[in-house]
């Protein structure tokens, strides 16, 4: 019954990962999200993001070419209505000391439960309403 509408925010996932790709698709595509472009890969997930403008981005921050730290840290002032979910195997405390100036909107310490995935995605959701609604 919740497939019967889709809901606005689209998003994009970064993982290096394939499997972690196909979880996260079919958990935000059966909740209503539009999945609007994924990859493996630090440089194409910079150049794509920043073609697409996703309204939120799943992102795991060990990847080949670029880190998930990086790709933050270069996207966050260009496109500040970007939302980031953080998906990674590090405790957040690392996260912290070595991204401690990026702003995220969420964060999930891998292994995840596909409800717990929805649950950031829909708060921040809630977050982008406020953000467009004063």
């Amino acid at each position: 019954h919740r497939l019967l509408y889709t809901r606005s925010m689209k998003i994009y996932v970064v993982d290096d990962a394939s499997f972690i790709r196909i979880i996260c698709r079919y958990h935000l595509t059966r909740a209503g999200y539009e999945l609007i472009g994924e990859t493996h890969d630090g440089d194409i997930a910079l150049q794509e993001i920043q073609t697409l403008q996703p309204d939120c981005v799943v992102m795991d921050l060990a990847l080949p070419n670029r880190s998930g730290v990086e790709i933050m840290r270069e996207l966050q002032d260009k496109f500040p209505q970007i939302h980031f979910l953080v998906i990674t195997a590090l405790d957040r405390d690392i996260f912290d000391q070595t991204g401690s100036d990026i702003r995220v909107s969420g964060f999930l310490t891998k292994p995840f439960e596909g409800e717990d995935l929805v649950n950031e995605v829909r708060n921040i959701e809630q977050q982008l309403g406020k953000d467009n609604h004063g």
